[in-house]
């Protein structure tokens, strides 16, 4: 089991991975959280609540074989990128000079958009992107998407991407110049 500090933000930490063999303790652990989960699970920061992850703070001192990983590219997130240097070396995306191992595509509104065969992306609403992390994280990501929606198209057309957000979102994103293809 392992988590991720998530500084500065309401919540200390978010989940970032559980292996396949997780041990008794692990086990426990998750079906501890579920069980809060179940009984509680909405935004309410003021009081404690931050979805399913601020039940994760009381985690490092419950269990001794938590790991709590401190690796700068491992569940990068919108939360919290602002807190790293993303940048490329010898093609492999970078935050704080370290490999990006996984990012948290939190809030990502995807589009099937047909105009030229694009996919477009509005990244995680209330959130802002630079435009190395646009073109490093989100631009390649979209063409991912564009690339597995073809190949989906082939067995199930339009199964895959569709569009859960309103014009008008759109209009704001693509002003403010968060609306990303690939």
């Amino acid at each position: 089991m392992a988590i991720r500090a998530a500084r500065p933000t309401p919540i200390h930490y978010f989940f970032a991975c559980a292996g396949e063999d997780c041990a008794p303790q692990g086990k426990a652990c998750l079906e501890r959280w579920r069980l809060q989960c179940l009984e509680k699970c909405e935004l309410d920061p003021e009081n404690g609540y931050c979805g399913d992850q601020k039940y994760l703070d009381e985690w490092p001192g419950l269990y001794d074989r938590l790991v709590v990983l401190q690796h700068p590219g491992v569940c990068l997130a919108p939360w919290n990128i602002r807190n790293y240097a993303v940048g490329e070396r010898d093609g492999q995306v970078t935050v704080s000079g370290a490999p990006l191992i996984f990012y948290h595509y939190h809030s990502l509104v995807p589009l099937r958009m047909n105009l030229l065969g694009r996919c477009a992306l509005l990244p995680s609403h209330g959130y802002h992107f630079s435009p190395a992390e646009q073109r490093l994280i989100y631009r390649p990501y979209a063409a991912l998407l564009r690339r597995a929606q073809r190949e989906m198209d082939r067995y199930a057309p339009g199964s895959l991407i569709r569009s859960r957000a309103s014009w008008r979102d759109v209009w704001r994103s693509f002003r403010s110049g968060q609306f990303v293809t690939g």
